[in-house]
């Protein structure tokens, strides 16, 4: 299974729901039926890519809200 996660709040942004929508991405990487976890952080101010692991992937997407 391949999962796309679409967030407001993602780690470097500090807060609660950052630190748990990162943990649930990492998790759900981890488990044996997912291929792969890519996580689009509607947030900073520059676009990127990071491969954090081969299973998991976060796009960095500025000037955008939810």
């Amino acid at each position: 299974m391949k999962i796309c996660f679409i967030v407001s709040d993602f780690v470097p942004k500090v807060g609660g729901i950052s630190t748990f929508n990162t943990h649930l991405a990492a998790g759900l990487a981890q488990h044996p039926g997912v291929e792969h976890v890519l996580v689009i952080a509607l947030q900073g101010q520059v676009s990127s890519v990071e491969e954090v692991s081969p299973m998991l992937a976060v796009r960095s997407i500025p000037g955008r809200t939810v």
